[in-house]
Order: C-alpha cells, then structure tokens, then sequence
C-alpha cells in the first residue's frame, strides 16, 4: 500500500525573503534574497495567503473527507499559517504519488473557494512535496515526532485532535 507526506504551502508563503531562507524548486534550499523576492512579489496575481487556525482546521477536516470519499485512508495531519503535511494512503498501486497528492490539493481548494464563495481563488502555492514513507520506521517517525511539533492543529487517526500550541 503506498503512503506519502504531502505538503502543501500556502500561496505566496514561501518567498525569498523569509529568514530561513526558501526553496527553488528542484534546486534546493537559498539563503534569504530580499531582491528576489520584491520581484516574486509583483508577480503574485493575488494577495499573499496565511492560514489561520479555523483554516487549518478546516483543511485537514476536508483532507479527512476526501480520504473517506476516494478510498484513501487518512493517517495524520498537522498545520502551520504557512504550510499543512497530510499523511495518506491509498490501496492502487497503480495511482502515482503525484496524481494521489494533486486529486487532494485540487479538492480541498475547491472546497475552501466554495466555502469562502472566492472561486479561483489561489490558497496554495503551485505543486506541493511529496515523500514517499519507505518504512514502518520512517512513518512512526513522521506521526509520533515530526508532525506533532507543528505548532498549528495536529491530528492522528488514533489519537484525534491537538489543539495549536
């Protein structure tokens, strides 16, 4: 059965101008450039997107949702006001990874433009990360150490909802 960590970021979270630093896509990770991201700016087609804490939540209950209407089964979820993880699974081998984690970003946008009445409007950056969990290892590691230290909602399919920090 395969199961991946999708991430989704905000729309116009993760510009260059954050002290972290930000990700090009398959180039990795940049130092903060504050030229770059002035330019990045004037290129959004819409303001900048945050999720607040009724957002999160809302997203992940639709992430549930979803899982239950497609046949994939939802495993654990946590947010922050930049970016959501949702850890899924789902019995097709035959589904890639990437079509999985698009059919689920595409129906919660649309969810949330219907619910916001703001159809087209962008709540996500464009694509999204997604890892595939190799092992039983690897997946305890992600429910019981790497989501639960977001500080947004957590969730886990046996253990329920956190409260943000």
């Amino acid at each position: 059965m395969p199961v991946a960590l999708f991430t989704y970021h905000a729309y116009g979270s993760w510009l260059p101008d954050r002290p972290q630093g930000y990700v090009e896509r398959n180039r990795g990770i940049h130092p903060t450039n504050k030229k770059l991201a002035t330019i990045q700016r004037g290129l959004l087609t819409q303001p900048e997107v945050s999720f607040d804490s009724e957002l999160q939540r809302a997203i992940i209950e639709r992430f549930q949702a979803i899982c239950q209407e497609e046949g994939y089964r939802a495993h654990a979820a946590a947010s922050e006001a930049s970016h959501v993880h949702l850890l899924a699974s789902w019995r097709d081998f035959q589904a890639p990874m990437k079509q999985v984690g698009g059919r689920i970003k595409n129906l919660i946008s649309l969810h949330l433009s219907r619910e916001h009445d703001c159809v087209g409007h962008k709540w996500f950056a464009r694509g999204a990360s997604r890892q595939q969990v190799e092992s039983r290892r690897h997946f305890e590691h992600l429910v019981n150490a790497y989501l639960p230290k977001h500080s947004g909602w957590f969730w886990r399919e046996e253990i329920g909802w956190r409260d943000p920090r």
